[in-house]
C-alpha cells in the first residue's frame, strides 16, 4: 500500500483563524469527514473499473483475445479493496497481491500499469471540501452553544 501526506493551510481574517483554532484544538474524532472521504474514494475506484481506467487516464489496451473485463477474469482484483477507519486516520487498500504491480509507477517490462486507486485534484478538491464541511460545522455549533 502507498501512503501520502495531505496537508492543508487556513488563510483568512485572523478572528476565524482564533475560531477555528479554539475549535481544532479540541478535535480529535474526523470520523464524520473521513466517512465521507471513504465513500468517495471507493466510489471512485468503482467509476473507473466501469470506465475501463478512464478516471484516471486509461488503461493499455490488452495484448490477448479474452473477452472479459481488464482485471476482472475472477472479479477478485475488483473485490478486494477495503478500507480501514478510525476517528484520526483512513486507510483504503487492496487485498490482491498483483494489485501493487499493476498500481506501482515503477518500470516495467511486462505487466502493464493500470491504476485503479489515485488521489487526482477531483479527490484532492472533495477531501479538502470535506475537511472544511467538518470544520464549519463545529465552529457552528461552537458558535450555537456559546449565544
Amino acid at each position: 500500500m502507498c501512503s501520502s501526506d495531505l496537508e492543508a493551510t487556513l488563510e483568512g481574517e485572523q478572528q476565524l483563524s482564533r475560531r477555528l483554532g479554539i475549535v481544532a484544538d479540541g478535535v480529535e474524532d474526523f470520523t464524520p469527514a473521513l466517512e465521507n472521504i471513504e465513500k468517495e474514494l471507493l466510489h471512485s475506484v468503482e467509476q473507473n473499473f466501469d470506465a475501463r481506467g478512464g478516471l484516471f487516464g486509461g488503461w493499455p489496451a490488452r495484448k490477448d483475445s479474452n473477452q472479459w473485463p481488464l482485471l476482472e477474469k475472477t472479479g477478485e482484483m475488483r473485490g478486494s479493496f477495503m478500507s480501514a477507519l478510525k476517528s484520526d486516520y483512513l486507510e483504503i487498500g487492496n487485498s490482491d497481491p498483483k494489485f501493487k504491480f499493476h498500481q506501482s509507477n515503477k518500470p516495467r517490462a511486462r505487466l502493464p500499469r493500470r491504476v485503479m486507486l489515485k488521489i487526482d485534484m477531483d479527490r484532492k478538491t472533495y477531501i479538502n471540501k470535506a475537511f472544511q464541511e467538518y470544520l464549519v460545522k463545529l465552529v457552528q455549533a461552537q458558535n450555537n452553544a456559546l449565544i
